[in-house]
């Protein structure tokens, strides 16, 4: 903006120096010429006139010198509005008098003709009187046409000078630019893709569950926006998801997780995984395992699951299935082996009935033994 409000100036100062070379010299030069063009036309039709052979040719030069005169006239009118300083005001001035004086010389001309006056006598006059009038005129003319082209010569070395001067304070400006470019693009590189690579950096950091690392950046532009949502993400991921993987591996189904928007995958998995194990934990499993605890093999889980959940459980219903089918056997035998007892107590006591009588006949007989011995005893004595 600098360069082109510098430039800018320098070429309006150019423009402006053009301008008045053009306007306040080169014009002028060109007013000044048709001035002089014309002066000289009129004082040829002088001659003219003085060598006229009849009144109508003496009218027709007459009618072409006023024309001049208009023109002339005109161009002083005009070379009024170019004037540079005091002394070209003067010089104007000058010019209109001398010219106005000259005017009624040179118109005396006609009249002179128109008298009868003998050509001679004219031409004398012309040579005598209106001769050094306008070679007065005329070198008046020459000195303010030379010191228009000094001014002008002046003015297009000022110019020069102008322009010269605006193309080396361009330059300076332009290589300033440049060199501040230069900073400045290397500024905003490093700006830019400094943040960057430390956004590369975290994201794969991240992609390696190593959640520890922060852009931690403090701007306010998109850059900053990309960075804090970027350390928003990682937080997240950090307490909310890692967090809650911490809690389910540690037995906790406490977690209580919201969804931010229609759009979030994350937060419905987690209350997906949260609620089947509640479920297959808590609520479903845990009602079917306290009624085995309680010897109430009767209770199933009964709501739906997905995958390895659904097989876990098919084997808890199972287990369940199979211990209450084995508690049933072991009752049934239970009850078996509860007559098999009574029969064998049954049989017990008329053993030991039958083993008391035995030892009763065991006891006479041996009494009965006993005398018989003592009876063959006294016998033999």
């Amino acid at each position: 903006g600098i360069i082109g409000y510098v430039g800018i100036k320098q070429l309006n100062k150019v423009n402006e120096a053009d301008t008045f070379l053009y306007e306040k010299t080169t014009v002028p030069l060109g007013q000044l010429a048709v001035i002089s063009g014309d002066f000289q036309r009129i004082r040829l039709n002088m001659y003219k006139i003085a060598n006229a052979n009849n009144l109508e040719e003496v009218k027709g030069y007459e009618a072409r010198a006023e024309a001049f005169d208009l023109a002339i006239d005109s161009q002083v009118i005009g070379y009024g509005s170019t004037l540079i300083d005091a002394n070209d005001s003067i010089n104007w001035r000058r010019m209109g008098a001398e010219w106005e004086s000259f005017s009624k010389l040179y118109r005396k001309v006609g009249a002179m003709k128109r008298e009868g006056r003998k050509p001679q006598e004219i031409l004398d006059f012309i040579e005598g009187v209106l001769g050094p009038a306008g070679i007065a005129y005329g070198n008046f003319l020459d000195t303010v046409i030379k010191a228009n082209l000094s001014a002008a010569k002046h003015t297009s070395d000022n110019n020069s000078e102008i322009a010269e001067s605006a193309t080396t304070t361009m330059q300076l400006f332009i290589g300033v630019g440049v060199l501040l470019a230069i900073g400045l693009g290397y500024w905003l590189t490093q700006s830019i893709t400094s943040p960057l690579s430390r956004g590369v950096y975290c994201m794969q950091e991240l992609s390696k569950g190593h959640l520890g690392q922060r852009m931690a950046m403090d701007r306010s532009d998109e850059i900053g926006q990309i960075g804090k949502a970027i350390d928003v993400f990682a937080d997240d991921l950090q307490k909310n998801v890692v967090g809650t993987m911490k809690m389910i591996a540690a037995g906790d189904l406490s977690a209580n997780i919201v969804a931010k928007d229609k759009d979030d995958e994350i937060s419905p998995a987690l209350i997906g995984t949260i609620s089947t194990l509640r479920n297959l934990i808590i609520d479903d499993g845990g009602k079917v395992l306290t009624a085995a605890a309680n010897k109430d093999l009767s209770q199933r889980l009964t709501q739906k699951y997905q995958g390895q959940y659904e097989d876990m459980k098919n084997n808890i219903n199972m287990l369940v299935a199979n211990l209450a089918g084995a508690l049933k056997q072991v009752q049934e035998n239970a009850v078996g082996l509860a007559g098999a007892s009574e029969e064998l107590t049954a049989v017990s006591t008329q053993l030991a009935s039958s083993s008391e009588e035995m030892l009763t006949q065991a006891n006479t007989v041996a009494a009965t033994t006993e005398e018989m011995s003592t009876n063959i005893n006294t016998m033999a004595s």
